[in-house]
């Protein structure tokens, strides 16, 4: 089939595993509610599954429930507390709801758990330029870059950044730099799914802010 959770799912359909990993597939390709049918079924065969609730609160946060994506990451933290990617989602699931300290907390918890990525430090510099500080802010979108030089979002938040320190000039550059790596870089909206080994802002439309799923979780 060409996939491996598809071909799992051949094999066995009800193996939690290959249920988890067929539904980062259908993410990716923005199949939203297949992907949740296939976390719910996951977690029906492994109640225990981090990845399935991570990545399920990740589904709730895509369409907007977001009191149901803080119940299956906090459940994701409960099973493997030392996982630093239900963080990364709890921040982002924050910083949305406008809870900028407690975005903050999450965001800080992933990285000192490992989470290095343009990703989390571009989600931290969005919250605090919500809070105002801009040189925070900065640095943290410096890191961002120093990670992935192309990734557009970091840029795109740098822009912002710029135009409110009143440096037009640097804002558009890097937005003609964002939108030539990722068209729908200007576009802030509530798609969660990423095309890695977790789900956060890629090929499925380069999203200002994602939610990270993953395939499997990291050892607790």
């Amino acid at each position: 089939m060409g996939n491996a959770g598809e071909k799992g799912l051949a094999l066995d359909p009800s193996l939690a595993e290959a249920r988890t990993g067929w539904s980062v597939v259908l993410a990716r390709r923005g199949k939203f509610k297949e992907a949740m049918d296939e976390q719910k079924s996951a977690l029906s065969t492994d109640t225990d599954s981090a990845s399935a609730h991570n990545n399920l609160g990740g589904l709730y946060a895509a369409q907007g429930n977001m009191d149901l994506a803080v119940e299956h990451l906090d459940k994701a933290l409960e099973l493997n507390p030392n996982w630093g990617t239900p963080h990364a989602n709890l921040a982002v699931v924050h910083l949305e709801m406008n809870r900028y300290q407690e975005a903050l907390e999450s965001g800080e918890r992933a990285v000192k758990l490992g989470e290095r990525s343009a990703f989390i430090h571009t989600i931290l510099a969005r919250v605090y330029l919500e809070q105002g500080r801009t040189d925070r802010a900065l640095a943290e979108l410096r890191q961002a870059k120093a990670l992935d030089p192309d990734y557009p979002q970091a840029r795109f938040q740098l822009s912002k950044l710029y135009l409110r320190q009143d440096r037009a000039r640097d804002a558009v550059r890097e937005t003609l730099v964002a939108l030539t790596t990722d068209p729908s870089a200007m576009v802030e909206t509530r798609q969660y799914a990423r095309t890695e080994a977790s789900v956060a802002g890629g090929s499925n439309g380069g999203l200002t802010v994602g939610l990270r799923h993953s395939d499997t979780e990291a050892d607790g």
